[in-house]
């Protein structure tokens, strides 16, 4: 018995909202809201995020298939740390849950990037 299953289709916002309803019950006190955080980490550090879209659209014209956030995260991480990018000397810490939020903020604002990335539901 086959069934047909209706597919509704969110945005980011809406699917994020509710996550949010769904998990009420846990203690929300504690949990971090991490597109917040990515937001204004990326409004503190601009040039790290140029570094990201410079990377990935690099990876793009190299590679045909899907790009992964991590290595394009770990190239970030390793000329912003070791290479000719760490202008003032200073670290950059990236946290590893700032990517989905960074990799959607780049798909939708980089035409070549457009579906060169795979996404997962993020919970909040």
């Amino acid at each position: 018995m086959s069934k047909n299953l209706a597919v509704k289709l969110v945005s980011e916002e809406e699917e994020h909202d509710a996550m949010r309803e769904h998990h009420e019950g846990e203690n929300t006190a504690k949990r971090k809201d991490w597109r917040k955080e990515a937001n204004k980490w990326l409004g503190d550090n601009p040039h790290i995020y140029t570094l990201f879209k410079k990377f990935a659209l690099q990876a793009a014209k190299r590679f045909k298939g899907k790009i992964g956030r991590q290595l394009i995260a770990e190239r970030v991480r390793w000329e912003s740390y070791m290479g000719p990018y760490n202008y003032d000397g200073q670290d950059y810490k990236l946290n590893t849950n700032y990517l989905p939020y960074i990799m959607r903020k780049m798909e939708k604002e980089v035409p070549e990037l457009k579906g060169r990335f795979d996404f997962r539901a993020v919970r909040y």
